[in-house]
């Protein structure tokens, strides 16, 4: 009975230990994917800009939601508040929450609709060399997109990873 309990046991702490993402081997590598201009109707890296209105620049005028990106369909919405990071055995976790603005405008000038995702990234040195992975991407209604995310990438991704980074102070720790 004693035996039967403890195989009970290891079993069920090797489904756990599952459960926890790997950042070093699990997601996908976004390390090279950097923003290339050529490449036409993806989502983009966009850094507020100096010569648009207030209202272009941020969600509800509010400074802690910058624009981040841009694609053919949405405006993307980075929330500073909700970035975060931990460390982890030499890796590194870090978070953000970024809104999809579309549907054209309400009355003040803001997107008519928001879609929200959390994005998950990870971070290690291997080698000497930086490697960045998305995690994962996930909507608002818990659904998992990030295949669709990284098909449309063109260097978003990894700059939203940078600005997040930056803004939880990890990206001093970082090279």
């Amino acid at each position: 009975m004693k035996i039967i309990g403890l195989l009970l046991c290891m079993l069920m702490l090797m489904s756990l230990s599952s459960v926890f993402a790997n950042g070093m081997t699990d997601g996908v590598d976004i390390t090279g994917k950097r923003y290339d201009a050529s490449v036409e109707y993806k989502m983009v890296p966009q850094h507020p800009q100096p010569d648009m209105s207030e209202r272009g620049n941020y969600l509800y005028l509010n400074h802690n939601i910058p624009i981040c990106g841009v694609s053919e369909a949405a405006v993307y919405y980075l929330d500073l508040t909700s970035c975060n990071y931990y460390v982890e055995d030499g890796v590194a976790y870090v978070s953000c929450i970024v809104y999809a603005g579309s549907g054209g405008a309400d009355g003040q000038g803001n997107p008519g609709k928001i879609a929200k995702k959390t994005y998950r990234f990870s971070t290690f040195k291997n080698n000497g060399q930086r490697n960045i992975r998305l995690l994962s991407c996930v909507d608002k209604n818990g659904e998992n997109v990030t295949a669709r995310e990284y098909k449309w990438d063109n260097g978003f991704l990894y700059s939203i990873f940078w600005k997040a980074a930056d803004k939880v102070g990890l990206s001093q720790y970082l090279d």
